[in-house]
């Protein structure tokens, strides 16, 4: 009797051991990696990324500011500014830390269930192939579950991009007796995504376009579902 009970204790302080050994196996494997990580980044590279003027202090979006609009059901409303955010993101990457500067805006309509959602994010550096350095800023905005996107140049025109029907520019588009100059029409981020990756985008169904100006925001936007909104002044 007494043989079985110490065959059994010695069984459980092996396990016990086992357990231990593995343990300390496995830390000593992640202090080594931890010691690699830290000696094959020996320093962290800060970055910034600040609104560019035009995104920061573009007036059309301040608090209070209101437009009116006709829905394509025929009815009109006035969409007004009742968010202008601007905060800070920061993001850390392997050695990296980036520090973000984004402006959040939403548009929103007191007689009607509508909203639109803008967003403008901290300049990026590019850098062309003549080693001219300039700045863009990505513009996002979404209605009915309709996202578009673009990048402009600090003065707010879009840079021109390399997917094809992607970013149209008009010398003057009128909407409701009024015309404007200088629109950008941008193509849907939907659409955009197959056209970029050479997808099929049949079953989409028709693109949508957000008709926007620098001076006056947005013109005119579309959704996937059909229907759309125009300023009118």
């Amino acid at each position: 009797m007494t043989n079985k009970i110490l065959q059994i204790f010695a069984k459980k302080t092996s396990t016990k051991l086992l357990t231990l050994f593995a343990i300390g196996i496995a830390a000593g494997f992640a202090a080594c990696a931890c010691e690699d990580c830290e000696d094959s980044c020996s320093e962290i590279n800060r970055f910034q990324r600040p609104l560019t003027n035009y995104a920061k202090t573009a007036d059309l979006f301040k608090i209070g500011n209101k437009v009116h609009y006709v829905h394509s059901d025929g009815f009109e409303f006035n969409l007004s500014v009742v968010k202008d955010t601007t905060y800070t993101e920061n993001k850390n990457d392997f050695c990296a830390e980036t520090s973000i500067e984004n402006r959040d805006i939403q548009l929103k309509s007191n007689e009607q269930a509508i909203s639109i959602d803008v967003q403008f994010n901290g300049r990026i550096e590019t850098v062309n192939e003549n080693d001219q350095t300039s700045f863009l800023t990505p513009l996002y905005v979404n209605f009915e579950n309709t996202s578009f996107f673009a990048d402009l140049d600090s003065s707010g025109l879009p840079i021109e991009s390399e997917v094809e029907g992607h970013i149209t520019m008009l010398n003057t588009v009128t909407f409701n007796d009024v015309s404007y100059d200088s629109v950008f029409v941008i193509l849907d981020s939907r659409h955009f995504n197959a056209r970029c990756y050479n997808d099929d985008s049949s079953e989409l169904g028709e693109p949508a376009y957000l008709y926007y100006s620098k001076s006056k925001g947005i013109l005119k936007i579309e959704s996937l579902n059909g229907k759309s909104i125009t300023i009118k002044e």
